[in-house]
Protein backbone atom coordinates (compact mmCIF):
# COMPACT_ATOMS: atom_id res chain seq x y z
CA UNK A 1 0.00 0.00 0.00
CA UNK A 2 1.50 3.32 -1.09
CA UNK A 3 0.69 6.76 0.33
CA UNK A 4 1.53 10.35 -0.48
CA UNK A 5 2.07 12.36 2.70
CA UNK A 6 1.73 16.15 2.83
CA UNK A 7 2.77 18.26 5.84
CA UNK A 8 2.42 22.07 5.72
CA UNK A 9 1.49 23.04 9.27
CA UNK A 10 4.71 24.98 10.01
CA UNK A 11 7.47 26.84 8.18
CA UNK A 12 9.03 23.47 7.28
CA UNK A 13 6.86 21.81 4.65
CA UNK A 14 7.44 18.29 3.39
CA UNK A 15 6.07 15.63 1.10
CA UNK A 16 6.80 11.93 1.17
CA UNK A 17 5.99 8.66 -0.49
CA UNK A 18 5.60 5.74 1.90
CA UNK A 19 4.93 2.13 0.99
CA UNK A 20 3.55 0.12 3.91
CA UNK A 21 6.12 1.01 6.63
CA UNK A 22 8.99 1.98 4.32
CA UNK A 23 9.79 5.59 3.40
CA UNK A 24 10.48 5.59 -0.34
CA UNK A 25 11.19 9.31 -0.62
CA UNK A 26 10.85 12.47 1.45
CA UNK A 27 11.54 16.09 0.57
CA UNK A 28 11.61 19.07 2.96
CA UNK A 29 11.30 22.79 2.26
CA UNK A 30 11.88 25.59 4.75
CA UNK A 31 10.62 29.03 3.76
CA UNK A 32 7.76 31.48 4.19
CA UNK A 33 4.46 29.62 4.44
CA UNK A 34 2.96 31.55 1.50
CA UNK A 35 5.51 29.84 -0.77
CA UNK A 36 4.43 26.33 0.23
CA UNK A 37 1.84 26.12 -2.57
CA UNK A 38 4.26 26.70 -5.43
CA UNK A 39 6.83 24.38 -3.91
CA UNK A 40 4.29 21.59 -3.32
CA UNK A 41 3.06 21.48 -6.89
CA UNK A 42 6.56 21.48 -8.35
CA UNK A 43 8.07 19.07 -5.84
CA UNK A 44 5.33 16.46 -6.14
CA UNK A 45 5.94 16.36 -9.88
CA UNK A 46 9.72 16.29 -9.34
CA UNK A 47 9.75 13.52 -6.74
CA UNK A 48 7.65 11.17 -8.86
CA UNK A 49 9.81 11.95 -11.89
CA UNK A 50 12.96 11.10 -9.92
CA UNK A 51 11.43 7.77 -8.92
CA UNK A 52 10.23 7.13 -12.47
CA UNK A 53 6.79 6.68 -10.97
CA UNK A 54 3.36 8.24 -11.39
CA UNK A 55 0.80 9.77 -9.05
CA UNK A 56 -1.56 7.06 -10.23
CA UNK A 57 0.63 4.55 -8.36
CA UNK A 58 -0.50 5.77 -4.94
CA UNK A 59 -3.43 4.30 -3.01
CA UNK A 60 -4.19 7.20 -0.68
CA UNK A 61 -3.29 10.74 0.30
CA UNK A 62 -2.63 11.75 3.92
CA UNK A 63 -2.42 15.42 4.90
CA UNK A 64 -1.68 17.20 8.14
CA UNK A 65 -4.89 18.79 9.44
CA UNK A 66 -3.42 20.99 12.17
CA UNK A 67 -2.96 22.60 14.51
CA UNK A 68 -0.56 24.95 12.81
CA UNK A 69 -0.51 27.76 10.30
CA UNK A 70 -3.99 28.37 8.88
CA UNK A 71 -2.53 29.41 5.53
CA UNK A 72 -0.08 26.52 5.35
CA UNK A 73 -2.68 23.93 6.26
CA UNK A 74 -5.16 25.25 3.70
CA UNK A 75 -2.49 24.92 1.01
CA UNK A 76 -1.65 21.34 1.96
CA UNK A 77 -5.25 20.23 2.39
CA UNK A 78 -6.35 21.79 -0.91
CA UNK A 79 -3.47 20.07 -2.71
CA UNK A 80 -4.32 16.72 -1.13
CA UNK A 81 -8.01 17.09 -1.90
CA UNK A 82 -7.25 17.88 -5.53
CA UNK A 83 -5.12 14.75 -5.90
CA UNK A 84 -7.67 12.61 -4.06
CA UNK A 85 -10.52 13.80 -6.25
CA UNK A 86 -8.52 13.57 -9.47
CA UNK A 87 -7.40 9.99 -8.81
CA UNK A 88 -10.55 8.90 -6.95
CA UNK A 89 -8.55 7.66 -3.97
CA UNK A 90 -9.16 8.19 -0.24
CA UNK A 91 -7.73 11.12 1.69
CA UNK A 92 -7.01 11.08 5.42
CA UNK A 93 -6.65 14.14 7.63
CA UNK A 94 -4.06 13.50 10.34
CA UNK A 95 -3.62 15.81 13.35
CA UNK A 96 -0.17 17.41 13.33
CA UNK A 97 0.42 16.43 16.97
CA UNK A 98 -0.29 12.74 16.25
CA UNK A 99 2.31 12.84 13.50
CA UNK A 100 5.11 14.65 15.31
CA UNK A 101 4.92 12.41 18.38
CA UNK A 102 6.14 9.51 16.21
CA UNK A 103 9.52 11.26 16.00
CA UNK A 104 10.37 10.02 19.50
CA UNK A 105 10.86 6.39 20.42
CA UNK A 106 9.97 6.29 24.11
CA UNK A 107 8.08 3.69 26.10
CA UNK A 108 8.22 5.09 29.63
CA UNK A 109 8.22 8.88 29.73
CA UNK A 110 5.21 10.97 28.81
CA UNK A 111 5.55 12.86 25.51
CA UNK A 112 4.23 16.37 24.88
CA UNK A 113 4.48 17.83 21.37
CA UNK A 114 4.06 21.61 21.35
CA UNK A 115 3.05 23.70 18.34
CA UNK A 116 3.29 27.48 18.61
CA UNK A 117 -0.18 29.07 18.57
CA UNK A 118 1.17 32.66 18.64
CA UNK A 119 0.52 35.33 21.27
CA UNK A 120 2.07 33.24 24.03
CA UNK A 121 -0.21 30.25 23.48
CA UNK A 122 0.55 26.68 22.44
CA UNK A 123 -1.22 23.67 20.95
CA UNK A 124 -0.52 20.36 22.66
CA UNK A 125 -1.66 16.90 23.69
CA UNK A 126 -0.12 14.36 26.05
CA UNK A 127 0.90 10.88 24.89
CA UNK A 128 2.10 7.72 26.60
CA UNK A 129 3.45 4.77 24.62
CA UNK A 130 2.35 6.51 21.41
CA UNK A 131 -1.26 6.73 22.62
CA UNK A 132 -2.90 10.10 23.16
CA UNK A 133 -4.13 10.38 26.75
CA UNK A 134 -5.67 13.87 26.65
CA UNK A 135 -7.80 15.95 24.35
CA UNK A 136 -6.10 18.32 21.93
CA UNK A 137 -5.47 21.45 23.99
CA UNK A 138 -4.74 25.09 23.21
CA UNK A 139 -3.56 27.00 26.26
CA UNK A 140 -1.00 29.39 27.69
CA UNK A 141 2.23 28.32 29.38
CA UNK A 142 0.91 28.50 32.94
CA UNK A 143 -1.81 26.00 32.02
CA UNK A 144 0.83 23.70 30.52
CA UNK A 145 2.86 23.73 33.72
CA UNK A 146 -0.15 22.64 35.76
CA UNK A 147 -0.71 19.69 33.40
CA UNK A 148 2.81 18.26 33.73
CA UNK A 149 3.31 16.21 36.91
CA UNK A 150 5.74 13.54 35.68
CA UNK A 151 8.83 13.16 33.51
CA UNK A 152 7.90 14.47 30.07
CA UNK A 153 9.70 14.79 26.74
CA UNK A 154 8.89 17.99 24.87
CA UNK A 155 9.26 18.47 21.13
CA UNK A 156 7.95 20.67 18.33
CA UNK A 157 8.52 24.34 17.52
CA UNK A 158 6.76 25.37 20.74
CA UNK A 159 9.37 23.51 22.78
CA UNK A 160 12.10 25.50 21.05
CA UNK A 161 10.33 28.82 21.48
CA UNK A 162 9.45 28.31 25.14
CA UNK A 163 12.16 25.86 26.18
CA UNK A 164 13.83 28.19 28.66
CA UNK A 165 10.58 28.89 30.50
CA UNK A 166 9.66 25.20 30.53
CA UNK A 167 13.03 24.28 32.06
CA UNK A 168 12.71 27.05 34.64
CA UNK A 169 9.24 25.98 35.77
CA UNK A 170 9.43 22.18 35.47
CA UNK A 171 13.07 21.55 36.29
CA UNK A 172 14.28 17.95 36.24
CA UNK A 173 11.05 16.42 34.96
CA UNK A 174 11.36 18.30 31.64
CA UNK A 175 13.28 16.60 28.83
CA UNK A 176 13.72 17.82 25.26
CA UNK A 177 13.98 15.92 22.00
CA UNK A 178 16.85 16.48 19.56
CA UNK A 179 16.39 19.40 17.18
CA UNK A 180 15.61 17.22 14.15
CA UNK A 181 12.70 15.72 16.08
CA UNK A 182 11.01 19.11 16.35
CA UNK A 183 9.97 19.00 12.68
CA UNK A 184 6.56 17.56 11.71
CA UNK A 185 7.45 15.04 8.97
CA UNK A 186 5.10 14.10 6.15
CA UNK A 187 6.34 10.50 6.34
CA UNK A 188 4.67 10.16 9.75
CA UNK A 189 1.46 11.61 8.31
CA UNK A 190 1.60 9.05 5.49
CA UNK A 191 2.26 6.17 7.90
CA UNK A 192 -0.78 7.13 9.98
CA UNK A 193 -2.88 7.41 6.83
CA UNK A 194 -1.90 3.88 5.79
CA UNK A 195 -2.74 2.64 9.29
CA UNK A 196 -6.19 4.22 9.11
CA UNK A 197 -6.92 2.73 5.71
CA UNK A 198 -5.82 -0.75 6.82
CA UNK A 199 -7.99 -0.52 9.93
CA UNK A 200 -10.83 0.98 7.88
CA UNK A 201 -11.05 3.94 10.22
CA UNK A 202 -13.65 6.42 9.02
CA UNK A 203 -12.09 9.82 8.48
CA UNK A 204 -14.09 12.75 9.83
CA UNK A 205 -12.39 15.38 7.70
CA UNK A 206 -10.15 18.23 8.83
CA UNK A 207 -11.19 18.98 12.41
CA UNK A 208 -9.17 22.14 12.95
CA UNK A 209 -6.87 24.37 10.97
CA UNK A 210 -5.10 26.48 13.57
Amino acid sequence: MKALGIETSTEVASISIVEDEKIIAQSLYSSHILKHGTWLANEIEHIFSQLEASLSDIDLVAVSSGPGSYTGLRIGIATGQGISKGLNIPIFYIPTLDGIVLNVIEEEKQICPLIDAKRGRIHLALYKKKRRITEYITCNLSDLFSLITQETIFLGNGSVLYGEEIRKNLGKIAYFADSLHNIPYSSNIALLGIERLKKRVKDEGPIFYS
